[in-house]
């Protein structure tokens, strides 16, 4: 991966790290909250190994 497709969020969450991790790498659970209010994602995959990618 390069500089041009490299995303970097950062925020302070009120919510232990395991749930945080589970929200962000758990296709079923990302699915559910991302996005704006009324917003479906149809499909999510996600591969949090190194080398590996998301797909939304």
């Amino acid at each position: 991966m390069n500089d041009e497709n490299s995303v970097m969020i950062e925020r302070t969450l009120d919510a232990p790290v395991e749930l945080v991790w589970q929200m962000w790498t758990d296709a079923d659970h990302f699915a559910a909250w991302y996005g704006p209010m009324g917003a479906t994602i149809p499909k999510a995959e996600m591969d949090v190994r190194v080398g590996g990618r998301r797909l939304i």
